[in-house]
């Protein structure tokens, strides 16, 4: 494999030991994506599930009170986890986006799919219906492959005419999940995960999810950005991007830019 590129944003999301207390650092960051929302509170829970004391030291200014708003704060103080995240007053902002939550039921899935329905079916109908069943699809089966906790998190940038959205875990990571499907690498599992029906299920029905909605999302000039382990790859309409990262993500997580225009 030939030498890539650091990923300086999934470097940053890794935890690190510090004097034994695993910890998140986002205070470097100059933006805050539901990835990086997911990540944190998915390594957290497996911290503490495995008993380990965890923290998180959240961005600054305005990126701090974007991800209080977006609810880390408040997950993060139902695990016991240290942090410096301000209290928000919570509001009802369903309709642009979907703060925090585990994926712990169907309904975590559907109501994910349904905003991404929303916004995107005064564009284009039958992408909306496709999308829908595809991200329904990708955060519904994320507890199967995880064997593991999974979260999402969504917001929509009105400026950008795009939506965001992200689902992961702190779980198997794709190469352990793939194993059986020859992945030897992180790489080798992202690029098998993005075929159709690559599962690690025996299943024909099984494994297409993230592989059309990689292609409605290209399709319409958004991206996707998949990361496991220590590998990496955006993947644009026309080019893929693979990078490395130094430090080793202990799961798997999926963000999507779907162009809203």
């Amino acid at each position: 494999m030939p030498a890539r590129a650091t990923d300086a944003a999934l470097a940053a999301l890794c935890a690190v030991d510090r004097d034994g207390i695993l910890t998140v650092d986002l205070s470097s960051l100059s933006w805050v994506p539901p990835s990086a929302i997911v990540a944190t509170i998915a390594q957290a829970a497996r911290a503490r599930a495995a008993g380990r004391d965890f923290a998180v030291r959240g961005p600054r200014g305005e990126l701090s009170s974007y991800a209080a708003r977006m609810r880390l704060g408040r997950l993060l103080d139902a695990l016991d986890v240290r942090h410096d995240l301000p209290s928000r007053r919570e509001r009802d902002q369903s309709e642009h986006l979907i703060e925090l939550r585990e994926i712990d039921s169907g309904t975590a899935a559907d109501r994910l799919a349904a905003l991404v329905y929303r916004k995107t079916r005064p564009i284009d109908a039958a992408l909306a219906k496709a999308l829908h069943q595809s991200v329904g699809e990708i955060a519904d089966n994320v507890p199967d492959h995880a064997a593991s906790v999974g979260f999402m998190a969504a917001q929509t940038l009105p400026r950008r005419r795009q939506l965001w959205l992200a689902v992961g875990d702190a779980g198997l990571g794709m190469q352990a999940t793939l194993a059986a499907r020859g992945a030897r690498t992180d790489e080798e599992a992202i690029v098998l995960a993005t075929r159709d029906h690559v599962s690690r299920f025996d299943d024909p029905d099984r494994g297409v999810g993230l592989s059309t909605a990689l292609r409605l999302v290209n399709g319409r000039g958004g991206s996707v950005y998949i990361a496991s382990g220590t590998a990496s790859v955006r993947h644009f309409p026309r080019t893929r991007r693979f990078l490395a990262s130094p430090l080793t993500y202990p799961g798997t997580l999926v963000e999507a830019r779907i162009a809203l225009q």
